[in-house]
């Protein structure tokens, strides 16, 4: 079984797990014949010891790189595929792309993904959107794969390399267009699931900062917080624009709170821009064709995509890539949803 220099032993490593040396073979090479609870077993005691397979690479899949999407029909995915595509053309790299969470639901679905990993002879994979649990890390360092995160569904862990939007300049920048405008009576509502509340957080903060900078004071009546429902949502929007004081214009911290705003906004009668002015995030292809056009804050996926490739290739050929999390500015595209305020 090759491996490097310094890494134990498979006899080592199989008194430790209490197996002997040919069930920690048929682990190291991923065979099938392998009881669960040995196997979690036997990876445990090669992560402790540190040991590290090295692969022998096969022939022409040196520069096959595994590109991971949560799926296939969306604006988000195809300005990932387009960034990767570039980076793959200008290195000549070949792509494979999963459209799926590589881990699914349990520890069959794991396996059978790395199983497939390993058999391709992947040289580094680029994760998007999920988040990456740690026995899949684990074994990703096992067997040396370079990967890199862009936009982690959580916290990455620090020894990572991964790239996410800079989501507090991009509340700051949709608050300054509608300054820009004249508008003083600005709120925002955010979401309220835990990975989005955390990157709302961050769109709030860049909110508060422009208004701030303005010599302006921040409203607790214009903060709010859509439900997890639907129906909630409308109901917070609604109490938003029915106030004394409503406000002109609404940063809907995502595409969906904004269509939520469009559709509380015509049942007061207000029309979008002329009586409410809303800026969306996040929406790469539907804000076009809303009607009115949505103004929103959208992430450079291509070039987070890019950043993705352009780091596996430095880790691929053996070089230290950084590591944390590299912030990408946002994009704001100014459309039809946005006005000076009506008096």
């Amino acid at each position: 079984m090759p491996h490097t220099a310094s890494s134990p032993t498979l006899a080592q490593i199989a008194r430790l797990a209490g197996v002997s040396v040919p069930t920690v073979s048929r682990v190291a090479n991923r065979r099938e014949n392998v009881s669960t609870a040995t196997r979690l077993r036997v990876e445990e005691a090669m992560r402790r010891t540190g040991y590290v397979q090295r692969r022998r690479p096969r022939p022409g899949a040196s520069s096959l790189v595994d590109v991971v999407v949560p799926g296939l029909s969306t604006g988000w995915t195809a300005e990932i595929l387009r960034g990767a595509e570039e980076a793959a053309t200008r290195d000549r790299l070949s792509i494979v792309i999963s459209a799926s969470a590589p881990g699914g639901r349990g520890d069959r679905a794991t396996g059978g993904w790395l199983d497939a990993l390993e058999a391709r002879g992947t040289a580094g994979v680029l994760f998007t959107a999920t988040d990456l649990p740690p026995a899949q890390r684990q074994w990703l360092a096992r067997h040396a794969v370079p990967h890199a995160l862009i936009e982690p569904a959580g916290e990455p862990p620090p020894d990572t390399a991964a790239a996410c939007t800079a989501n507090r300049a991009g509340g700051r920048a949709a608050t300054e267009h509608l300054l820009r405008l004249g508008h003083k009576d600005i709120a925002v509502i955010a979401r309220h699931s835990h990975h989005a509340l955390h990157v709302d957080t961050e769109r709030l903060a860049g909110y508060r900062s422009a208004l701030a900078a303005a010599g302006l004071h921040v409203r607790q009546q214009y903060l709010r917080y859509a439900g997890p429902a639907p129906d909630r949502a409308l109901c917070v929007a609604q109490d938003l624009l029915a106030q004394e004081h409503p406000p002109t214009a609404v940063l809907a911290c995502s595409a969906g709170l904004a269509a939520v705003l469009y559709e509380a906004a015509a049942q007061r009668g207000l029309r979008v821009p002329r009586d409410l002015s809303v800026v969306g995030f996040d929406d790469l292809t539907g804000a076009s064709r809303t009607v009115p056009a949505l103004t929103a804050v959208e992430p450079a996926v291509a070039e987070m995509s890019a950043w993705g490739m352009r780091t596996l290739v430095t880790m691929m050929h053996g070089e230290a890539a950084p590591v944390g999390v590299t912030e990408t500015p946002p994009r704001l595209v100014v459309r039809q949803s946005t006005a000076v305020p009506h008096h």
